[in-house]
This record gives structure tokens, sequence and C-alpha cells, in this order.
């Protein structure tokens, strides 16, 4: 199977919005449940009017991602928007996890570790942290947020050292500027879980997790251990309710072609013949003489007075 989409212009691309992988990576996943594989990924690359060229998935993301995302000149250029070029670095992120999420073929953990390079370590020396405190210091939280959440799911393999400085990073934030409060943040309770679990074994300090720990519960409004049993049990339901049921047998009446006993059906009756084509006229004739009669009678009034 394959599946194409095409790229016209430079204006939009794969990583700054989420229609893209929405629907190409949407169908993906659709046939990998039939099929156990997702189907070749092609872009009908037209950007370049005079060399169309069909391009693999992971390399137009790939070739998007290093010119733009981890390119210094653009992140430089996003600085200079405030906190608006801040949320474009924050929906970078979300956008390459959607792509991960919906085909794991096209993002490998190269991307991911290169991501956490330039915006958690600041392989550039552009001085982000700073930025993002000053600028939209919920926009940090959320992608050190989506980054461990990425961990926690499984697509990405990161080492103990990037687990731990991403969970540091992340609670620290929420310690110092509060709770952002996104979807897959303090609406995530099987992630808040995870960070108190996973940052306790990597020897986050204590007093930070708790203080994590609350902030979230106090958004959350719930205990988080509760909350994210239910969100599992949930989880468990609604994958239950929509499991395809075994066919056991399929039960009717089957269709077949039969004769009648008294002999073939009658022939329909003859169609009625049109009638004559000058029929309407004679019809509308004596009309015709009545509004021609009333007509003159008129004229001969007007001629009098």
């Amino acid at each position: 199977a394959k599946v194409v989409h095409s790229s016209s212009t430079m204006l939009y691309g794969a990583l700054d919005n989420d229609d893209f992988f929405m629907y190409m990576g949407g169908l993906a996943a659709a046939v990998r449940s039939i099929d156990g594989e997702s189907p070749q990924l092609v872009v009908a690359n037209t950007r370049d009017p005079s060399r169309p060229e069909m391009t693999g998935i992971h390399e137009f993301i790939g070739s998007e991602f290093r010119t733009r995302y981890v390119n210094p000149t653009w992140i430089e250029g996003m600085q200079s928007e405030g906190y608006a070029g801040a949320g474009e670095m924050r929906a970078f992120v979300e956008y390459l996890w959607g792509w991960d999420a919906a085909v794991p073929e096209s993002v490998d953990d190269a991307m991911w570790n290169e991501s956490f390079a330039v915006y958690v370590e600041d392989r550039h020396g552009l001085d982000l942290k700073a930025f993002f405190d000053e600028h939209s210091p919920h926009a940090y939280q959320d992608i050190t947020g989506r980054m461990v959440e990425t961990i926690r799911k499984g697509y990405w393999a990161a080492d103990e050292a990037t687990a731990e400085r991403l969970l540091q990073e992340h609670v620290e934030s929420v310690a110092q500027h509060g709770v952002g409060c996104a979807s897959h943040t303090c609406g995530n309770p099987r992630l808040l879980r995870y960070v108190l679990e996973r940052g306790s074994a990597l020897n986050i300090p204590g007093p930070a997790l708790e203080g994590y720990r609350k902030a979230m519960e106090e958004a959350l409004g719930a205990d988080i251990e509760e909350a994210a049993a239910a969100a599992e049990e949930f989880v468990l339901r609604n994958e239950a309710r929509t499991a395809a049921p075994e066919l056991t047998g399929i039960t009717g009446y089957r269709m077949q072609e039969t004769t009648s006993a008294s002999g073939p059906a009658p022939p329909l009756p003859a169609a009625t013949p049109a009638p004559d084509g000058w029929a309407p006229l004679w019809v509308g004739l004596p009309l015709l003489g009545l509004l021609a009669a009333w007509h003159t009678h008129r004229l001969l009034q007007k001629g009098r007075s």
C-alpha cells in the first residue's frame, strides 16, 4: 500500500501544523491496524516546479527538521518574536510527537536526542532557558513535559542522564512558574504519576517532587494515584468496547433466483401513443382569438375617447 500527500509550497511544512500527520498519518495508522505494517508514505514534492520529485516521508520530515527547527538561524528568528516564537517552538515538539505516534517509522531517536540537545541543553548557546523564562515559561514546561511523555510511552529510548535532566527541568518549571496545564501534563494523571515515580528513582530531590505533587493535585482536583488508576480503567473499558467481536456465525436469509409456478410474468401493457403534435395549437387558438378581440375592443374605446 502507498499513501501520497502533495506539497507545493514552503509556507507550510510537515512539522508546523497538525493537518499533515492527521491526514497522512491517520491513513497510515488505519492501514497498519489491518495489515500490521505501515504503508509506504510518499510526498509529491512540487515546491520547486522545475524539479518535481517523489520524496519519502522520513526524508521530507528530516529535511524540514534540520533546516528549521534545530537550525540556530530559525531559532533566533523565533526569539525575536517573543512569546509567539516560543509558541512555535512548543508547537514543533507537539507535531514531532504527532508524527511519532501516527507513523513511528517517520521519527527516530536521533531526532528526539537532537531536539533535547538544542532546546534543553542549549547546544547553540542561544540562552534559550532565559528566553523561555521571560517570554513563555509554560511553553518550555510543555516542551519538557512532552519529551517526558514520549519517553514514558516508549517512543523514545532516551538514556538515564537525558531522562533525569528532563524530569528535573519539568519539575523545576512547575515549582518556579506554576502549572501550565496543557492536556498532556496536568490533564494526564498517568504522566504525573510517572514523573513522581521515575523522579524518585532518579534521585530528583524529594521536596521538589512533593511541591510538584501538590501543585498538580491542586490543578487536577484529585489525588494523582487515584486519577491515574481511573484513567487506566477507562482505557481498558474503552478498548474492550471498541475491540472487534469474533464472528462465530452469520444468521439470516440466503437470496437465490426463483421461477414463478404460474410461468413468466405477463408483458407490460403497450405505451399510450403520444398525442398529435398539433393538438396543443388547436386548443390554444380560441384563447388567442379572444385575446385579440379584447385588445381590438380596447383600442377602439381609446379612439372614441
